[in-house]
């Protein structure tokens, strides 16, 4: 059985790579493993998403709509 994750649970492990990355919790051979990770993640965030127009609010965070 597969189980798959929750948009809301991939946010959440989106922001705890950025968190960890800005505490330098990441060495320097890890961190473009990382980013591909972020950046797998990311993706998969967005694909899940509807289209929102865009405002002219300045998101949260611009990679992930709320």
């Amino acid at each position: 059985m597969k189980t798959q994750l929750e948009p809301q649970e991939l946010k959440v492990i989106a922001n705890m790579i950025d968190v960890a990355s800005q505490k330098g919790m990441f060495r320097g051979n890890e961190l473009l493993t990382m980013g591909l990770l972020h950046k797998k993640i990311v993706d998969t965030i967005q694909a899940t998403q509807p289209n929102i127009p865009e405002t002219s609010e300045i998101p949260k965070e611009p990679y992930i709509k709320d």
